[in-house]
């Protein structure tokens, strides 16, 4: 730490330079915290249901319907 730099500037210093690493961190500590409250299966549950929704959003955002997206999935059949 330089001379009058307080601890929270240091910090916030540190996390501004390793962003990548902090959101990591958070990231596996909001993980493991869910883990613990709600069990595996139920988290593996949540994350397929995020997988899903951020799938339908991107067709929102792409203006992709959802048979067009279903064939680039799955190809045609």
């Amino acid at each position: 730490m330089a001379g009058n730099q307080s601890f929270y500037e240091y910090l916030a210093g540190q996390a501004g330079r390793n962003l990548g690493k902090v959101i990591g961190v958070l990231i596996g500590l909001v993980a493991a915290l869910l883990w613990i409250i709600f069990g595996f299966w139920k988290i593996i549950f949540l994350a397929i249901l995020i997988l899903i929704g951020y799938f339908i959003g991107k067709c929102f955002d792409d203006k992709v319907g959802l048979g067009e997206l279903r064939t680039k999935m799955f190809g045609k059949r």
